[in-house]
């Protein structure tokens, strides 16, 4: 039997090609990526605020109850089965044909189990039209299953191109769908007819980009150690998930689907920019971290000036979110979410935490403190339903403030602790040059505060307050930014990435 025959598919499986020019593939990938997603976030941005204006609270509503609980039992099909065909060094047909049929069975075992709990989910939230909305979600499982592997060997071979290109049309097919079917009257139909689009467009996508075709399920393949391994990191995202929709599950089953509604949209637009900045600068800051993890200094200098770009940059957007909610509600959503400004303005001091926090995860993954993550997650999941609950029993807007609050005074310093227990990073590492930012930001958001309400008396959106507040924010922060020298930091930090990249 010939090589070609025992090995099909070897030079899918070969990375050794790849050294030869690896410092610039990530460079092109890198732009690829950081392109790909600022035309992702126009195209989201831009649909949300044509559908905010053709559904109405309730419609977006009904759909987040149900994605709390699809997007919970999603996280199972993959197993991290896909990072693990990502991170071997080698693998063949067999093994990666074997974990193929895993996921496409877990897929289908799965979409069964999410359409028994559709009677449930209805019950529960006293809710019918959740019924057939988790039926059709969940059929998309099964196409999900149907990609993984094919997605994890167009990454492993560094095909940018190929990915950015099937994420870009599988976005565009989903917004064309929600918006026609939005404007022809179909209503929430139109959100879920966006998943369906989704799911189908990107199965269709991924088997056309790549040319591997799956074999048979093969025994004693050696999959086992890569099945310990997509189970570990299964079990450390389950409380994570549950961190994040929490909030939408205890809202809807104690206010409705409308305060839903409101609370995600107002959550979603509060996190959207580290959203989508944060996948892209993870691509080169992780592989870096991971370089530089034995070199104490090194690593701390990486830290600590991702920390300070991080804050110069997501504290000012968190002071405008506060100072100019009710306009920017207004423009972005439409008059029918005003209620929703409220909550953004709750909300909206998470995005300058939520970055530092995302880093802080970052550098426990990237030390080998997985358990720690997971102790953290535990807690983090239960801070969140805890605040939740305690600010239900005085209205949305009190649940939104405490658990903004709870984020803020209680789960961030919780995860900074983490950070310095287990890491080699210290509280300086983490607050030192950063509060300059953080305790600005405080004092200009409370100026602001009494400005609008006390002094000027504006309750009502108002565009020579917004532009006003955002000019003054701007002419306060260039000052601080100065001061901690964040242009210097940011090139010293493409200076670090350089040196830590690997050489053909």
């Amino acid at each position: 039997m010939s090589l070609a025959q025992e090995q099909p598919y070897a030079e899918i499986f070969s990375t050794g090609h790849l050294k030869a020019d690896l410092k610039e593939r990530s460079i092109r990938g890198g732009a690829l990526t950081l392109s790909a997603q600022a035309v992702k976030f126009c195209m989201q941005f831009g649909t949300t605020a044509v559908l905010a204006r053709l559904l109405v609270p309730g419609d977006f509503g009904l759909i987040a109850m149900v994605m709390a609980v699809t997007g919970f039992v999603a996280m199972f099909k993959d197993a991290g089965l896909s990072m693990a065909t990502l991170q071997r060094a080698e693998i063949d047909h067999a093994q990666v044909s074997s974990l193929f049929w895993i996921n496409v069975g877990l897929s289908f075992i799965l979409m069964l189990i999410v359409a028994a709990l559709a009677p449930a989910l209805a019950w529960f939230n006293h809710e019918p039209r959740l019924f057939g909305i988790t039926l059709v979600f969940a059929a998309t499982f099964i196409f999900s299953g149907l990609t993984l592997q094919h997605l994890a060997l167009l990454r492993r071979q560094m095909r940018f191109g190929a990915l950015v290109a099937i994420d870009l049309t599988t976005a565009l097919t989903r917004v064309t769908t929600g918006i026609v079917m939005a404007v022809l009257g179909f209503g929430y139909w139109s959100l879920v007819g966006m998943a369906v689009a989704e799911a189908v467009a990107n199965c269709a996508l991924v088997w056309i980009a790549s040319p591997w075709r799956p074999g048979r399920f093969t025994r004693g393949c050696g999959i086992g150690p890569m099945l310990s391994f997509g189970g570990f990191l299964t079990v450390a995202s389950l409380f994570n998930y549950a961190c994040e929709n929490l909030p939408l599950v205890l809202i809807g089953r104690f206010l409705g689907s409308g305060p839903v509604g409101l609370f995600d949209r107002a959550y979603r637009l509060t996190l959207m920019p580290m959203s989508q900045m944060s996948s892209p600068i993870a691509s080169v800051a992780i592989p870096a971290l991971c370089r530089v993890q034995d070199e104490p200094e090194r690593f701390r200098g990486i830290c600590r000036r991702l920390i300070l770009i991080a804050c110069g940059v997501t504290v000012p957007m968190a002071v405008v979110g506060v100072l100019v909610a009710p306009e920017l509600i207004h423009v972005y959503l439409g008059e029918k979410w005003s209620r929703a400004a409220g909550l953004f303005a709750c909300l909206s001091p998470l995005a300058a935490t939520e970055s530092i926090s995302v880093i802080a995860v970052w550098i426990l993954m990237t030390t080998g403190n997985s358990k720690a993550c997971f102790q953290f997650s535990i807690w983090n999941a239960i801070l969140s339903g805890a605040s939740i609950l305690l600010g239900l029993h005085y209205g949305l807007e009190a649940a939104a403030l405490s658990f903004s609050g709870i984020g803020l005074l209680v789960r961030t310093p919780l995860l900074y602790h983490f950070v310095v227990a287990r890491t080699m990073m210290r509280w300086p590492d983490l607050l030192g040059r950063p509060s300059w930012f953080l305790i600005g930001g405080a004092l200009i958001t409370a100026s602001g505060l009494c400005l609008r309400y006390l002094v000027l008396h504006i309750d009502q959106p108002s565009l020579a307050w917004a532009v006003g507040a955002m000019v003054v924010t701007v002419i306060v922060w260039l000052p601080l930014m100065w001061h901690a020298r964040l242009l210097h930091e940011l090139m010293s930090l493409k200076s670090s990435w350089s040196s830590s990249r690997p050489t053909a």
